[in-house]
């Protein structure tokens, strides 16, 4: 099966700067591989958000009990004068 493609000229650009970071000489096989590779990347994306989103609000924990120890270090130092 074939399938042409009608490409801006930014869109060439892109796909010849793709051919060259994968060092592929054939732009169907670069086409190909980006768009083989397009569902595993968004897929890995979507992952490194979902984890990040855990590890702030694991920061967010984190730093309210600071805060809390803090709180109560000083209330206990002022009771002990």
């Amino acid at each position: 099966m074939a399938i042409t493609l009608r490409l801006t000229p930014m869109q060439e650009n892109e796909i010849e700067h793709l051919k060259y970071v994968l060092k592929m000489k054939s732009t169907s096989k670069t086409v190909l591989l980006a768009a083989s590779s397009h569902l595993k990347l968004t897929s890995d994306l979507e992952n490194s958000k979902l984890k990040i989103s855990q590890l702030e609000y694991e920061l967010e924990e984190i730093k309210q009990s600071i805060t809390n120890y803090q709180e109560s270090k000083n209330a206990m130092e002022m009771y002990a004068l």
